[in-house]
């Protein structure tokens, strides 16, 4: 683990935020006589230090435990984790859901179990291995499916069609071409394409059928946008993880913006997450405009896939 990954800095902030001393100790394991004697709030050294803690040691978790009377995890974006911090302690002491995952896990069950229909499901970004679960379970669930972002491009290629320079994943074709089975999966109807993913490159919009050898695919296109936006505008739940294109790069992020706005605008349920789709969001100053926006990645994606994470369990006890 590299020094940059220490806490010093974070001590500072949190203090900053609290408005209260913070106590940052430079290890947290075998340091209680430090915290018996420290006043007010301690922050332990990054756990990941320690190879034990991503190895769920039992011995390390002990050692984490005997610092505390009670455990609390707020971390629901760590929760599909089985850590010594989030799991192996729990067997240590009484264990609580904080109030930050709690509120995840009451957004994420409101759209995921008996979620209100129409039920749209908005996926972009470029790793479609990550959303694969997510697809196959929202193929039953929701009633729409709009896949945007450098997916698209893989499910193109899924149908034999040309993707120029696009970034595909190859190993996920055959579970593209699955997928593409299904009615409720929508995909753009035209793409914005450029010479290179750099600002000031020249652009222009093609149908997806017209999609030249030498190009890159870097946002969907106004029609699909248009599409898109009818599709939202009556859903009552939307679930928004991926960005529609290259939104971090000027010139090709009007899909990205265009499609959020659409979906703050609808009546709908609407929950966001992923960290591409926080930047954006916050990018686009539409932070208060969702109704829910998950702090989570990896551990979304999975809740909503229906599997079952870790860190979870023994909180239910």
């Amino acid at each position: 683990m590299a020094e940059q990954y220490r806490l010093d800095r974070v001590a500072e902030r949190l203090s900053e935020l609290l408005g209260r001393d913070v106590t940052k100790l430079n290890d947290c394991i075998n340091v209680k006589d430090k915290v018996k004697a420290a006043k007010g709030i301690v922050l332990l050294e990054n756990l990941r230090f320690h190879p034990e803690e991503e190895a769920n040691d039992r011995n390390f978790a002990a050692k984490l435990a005997a610092l505390a009377d009670v455990y609390v995890n707020d971390a629901f974006s760590n929760s599909h984790r089985a850590h010594a911090s989030m799991l192996g302690i729990t067997e240590h002491l009484p264990s609580y859901a904080g109030l930050k995952l709690e509120q995840e896990v009451k957004a994420l069950s409101k759209c995921s179990e008996n979620p209100e229909h129409p039920l749209v499901l908005v996926v972009g970004g470029v790793k479609l291995a990550d959303k694969l679960a997510v697809l196959v379970r929202f193929i039953e669930l929701a009633d729409h499916i709009l896949i945007g972002g450098a997916e698209m491009f893989t499910f193109y290629r899924a149908k034999g069609m040309e993707t120029g320079r696009s970034k595909i994943t190859e190993q996920e074709i055959p579970t593209a071409r699955k997928l593409l089975n299904s009615p409720k999966i929508m995909l753009p109807v035209d793409t914005v394409i450029a010479d290179d993913f750099k600002e000031g490159a020249h652009t222009s919009v093609v149908s997806v059928s017209a999609m030249p050898p030498d190009k890159i695919g870097v946002d969907i296109g106004p029609e699909s946008v248009s599409r898109f936006s009818q599709i939202i505008a009556l859903a009552k739940t939307v679930v928004w993880a991926g960005p529609m294109g290259a939104f971090e790069i000027k010139g090709f992020e009007q899909g990205t913006r265009k499609i959020a706005e659409a979906i703050v605008s609808s009546k709908a349920y609407t929950v966001a997450g992923g960290g591409d789709t926080i930047t954006a969001i916050g990018m686009l100053g539409l932070n208060d405009r969702f109704s829910y926006i998950s702090s989570a990645g990896g551990a979304m994606l999975k809740f909503l896939a229906g599997e079952e994470l870790p860190a979870l369990v023994p909180l239910r006890k």
